[in-house]
């Protein structure tokens, strides 16, 4: 979903429960991902703690188009969508990558392997940039 529509979504949702109601209804999980995605980046855009901590916070996905070249070279981040979500640069010059995942059970629990498991993003985020 591009991003003026995940945020009309967004804006439309005065609780955490209509966001979640109106995510559901959307036709599939790429869609909900990207607008929780999109939830995710907003808060830390706009949060004062996270304003403190961070000068940036972008979309990873090279397709939205936010990401600077050189940050992606720098950081040796695939082309593709390999479960880093989004980039933040912190205040002292670190970068922090970051995996949004929304779930539609609230109780379910999010496994490091397996089916719906995050061992992609772990594997890639421990690995040295190449110079």
């Amino acid at each position: 979903m591009n991003f003026p529509a995940c945020d009309r979504l967004i804006l439309n949702s005065n609780s955490w429960a209509e966001f979640t109601s109106q995510v559901d209804r959307l036709p599939n999980m790429t869609d909900r991902g990207d607008v929780f995605e999109r939830l995710v980046q907003l808060h830390m855009q706009t949060d004062p703690i996270y304003l403190a901590q961070y000068k940036e916070v972008w979309h990873a996905d090279q397709s939205k188009g936010e990401l600077p070249a050189s940050v992606r070279r720098h950081l040796n981040l695939p082309a593709g969508d390999e479960g880093i979500d989004l980039i933040a640069l912190a205040r002292n010059g670190e970068y922090t990558s970051i995996q949004a995942k929304y779930r539609t059970d609230s109780k379910s629990t999010l496994r490091m392997g397996g089916d719906g498991g995050i061992p992609m993003f772990t594997s890639m985020i421990f690995q040295p940039p190449v110079s």
